[in-house]
């Protein structure tokens, strides 16, 4: 080991020492610096090897963080490939969602996402994606998300049920509607506006979408009047009344 090698090295100079010190009496003295000499160079290559050999038997973490779980105990030997601890990081904790196979393709690496966690209902944590595995569950349609959570701090922990809200794509000074006024016909997307106390129908282009909003990309101007309510019961060009929203009744508005 390196501590016998050290002795090695120690005892092999004391030689050269000893033999130096009657170097000019007899050629048999000379033999024996020489010798000493060569066990100095051997007891430093010994040395080297054995703190190879030591080096190969540290075991470093890939990352800095907390000790979970122990699987191996002190003295004990360890299989190749066998785990010996489980180390849970606070700065790299992540949240792993599944996403529907329609939005999936929305989805890419670098995105930026809101997380929200169950047991931190007032806080929203700002995450990014890390990863979107490429296959999705043939039983659900939904590929998994990676969502790294952005200096959560010591509160969130692993093993929390977190929500990721993936923002695909950011768009300022947009017309956005209500899902509810929108409507089909033909594959043709509609909607219909108030025009000089008339309802005017409006073939619009869609963009981004939510569960509750549209982006209309053309076919409305920002200033005009959408129907919300009873639309679809309306013809272009029917007469309307403008009510405020009471509650009560499902005219037209």
């Amino acid at each position: 080991d390196v501590r016998a090698a050290e002795e090695g090295v120690r005892q092999a100079r004391e030689g050269v020492t000893a033999a130096r010190a009657g170097r000019g009496q007899v050629d048999v003295q000379q033999r024996q610096v020489a010798s000493a000499r060569a066990g100095v160079g051997q007891a430093q290559a010994g040395e080297r090897v054995a703190a190879v050999q030591l080096s190969k038997h540290v075991v470093r973490a890939p990352i800095s963080g907390t000790v979970s779980a122990r699987f191996v105990d002190p003295g004990e030997g360890a299989a190749f490939g066998q785990p010996l601890m489980s180390i849970v990081s606070q700065d790299l904790l992540y949240v792993e969602a599944s996403v529907s196979e329609q939005d999936l393709s929305r989805v890419d690496v670098g995105q930026s996402a809101e997380v929200t966690v169950d047991g931190l209902p007032d806080e929203v944590f700002s995450g990014e994606i890390i990863t979107v595995e490429p296959a999705v569950d043939p039983q659900s349609r939904t590929g998994t998300v990676r969502v790294r959570i952005m200096a959560p701090g010591d509160r969130v922990r692993t093993g929390m049920f977190a929500r990721a809200k993936i923002i695909a794509q950011r768009r300022e000074g947009t017309v956005v509607v209500s899902r509810d006024a929108l409507m089909t016909d033909d594959g043709l997307n509609y909607l219909f506006v108030v025009e000089d106390g008339s309802a005017a129908r409006r073939d619009v282009e869609v963009g981004l979408q939510s569960a509750s909003r549209v982006e209309i990309v053309s076919g409305l101007r920002e200033d005009e009047q959408v129907i919300v309510q009873g639309q679809d019961r309306l013809e272009d060009g029917d007469r309307v009344t403008i009510a405020e929203d009471t509650g009560i009744g499902s005219g037209p508005r």
